[in-house]
């Protein structure tokens, strides 16, 4: 499937700033201008979560090494959990 779109993952309503896969591949987690962090099922495509709070851009979200937290980085000075 070399060259084949896979998905389309849509629901930000601002620019989108970074993507990450998580550590077994089955979530990707989204960021965005929108405040938003945003996690997405890779075999459905389906949006499987939203994390809020931010409120300001957020820059960055890395999964930890097991998968089980997501940290997010924002223009509002904050780290979030």
């Amino acid at each position: 499937m070399e060259g084949s779109l896979i998905q389309i993952l849509e629901s930000h309503i601002s620019n989108l700033i970074s993507t990450v896969f998580s550590p077994n591949g089955k979530l990707v987690v989204s960021v965005s201008k929108d405040n938003m962090v945003r996690l997405w099922d890779t075999t459905t495509g389906n949006q499987c979560g939203v994390l809020g709070g931010h409120t300001n851009s957020v820059n960055s979200a890395v999964f930890s090494l097991d998968g089980r937290f997501i940290a997010s980085a924002s223009k509002d000075k904050t780290v979030r959990l």
